[in-house]
């Protein structure tokens, strides 16, 4: 990992922890908080990653700006899995916990231990800060290829592999 990849690595991890935690913390209010910052952060670390390295192919730009979402995808789950447990540890304090099938509590139902719903809680916010680090890995190549797009559009310098004159 290159001095420049360590150094937007160590901008967008802290800022990603925060943010996915505060994000987990609001799930229970709208679920689409995770999602919705994950594409975010990711689009900004591949971008920083790039704007920083200033990779001279294309497909370097996407590689570089992956692995930077793949760095803060890290940190995004583990921001998600502190505030998710958290938050199933406030909303649940105090509560028998019931086992049932999302959509058909009314219909069956069974009162299970604390335990054993503490590590569903655990294992359940794992699962989504392993979907939030997916979201930030290929956004996060998607944010380096624009950015690199981007860098070669406003100096009017054609990417290497693209001839400056159309084809006819």
């Amino acid at each position: 990992m290159g001095e420049t990849m360590a150094k937007s690595s160590m901008i967008m991890a802290p800022i990603t922890l925060i943010l996915v935690i505060i994000t987990s913390l609001l799930n229970s209010v709208c679920c689409i908080c995770n999602p919705m910052a994950a594409a975010v952060l990711g689009l900004i670390a591949g971008g920083l990653c790039v704007y920083f390295e200033k990779p001279v192919e294309a497909e370097k730009s996407a590689v570089r700006g992956a692995v930077a979402g793949m760095i803060a995808g890290a940190a995004a789950l583990v921001g998600k899995t502190i505030g998710g447990t958290i938050i199933m540890l406030v909303a649940g304090s105090g509560k028998t916990p019931v086992a049932c099938l999302p959509g058909l509590c009314d219909l069956a139902s069974a009162p299970t231990s604390q335990t054993s719903w503490l590590l569903s809680s655990f294992f359940s916010s794992c699962f989504c800060g392993l979907v939030l680090f997916a979201i930030m890995a290929g956004l996060g190549a998607l944010g380096g290829r624009l950015w690199f797009w981007y860098i070669h559009r406003k100096t009017n310098t054609p990417p290497p592999g693209i001839s400056a004159q159309p084809s006819v």
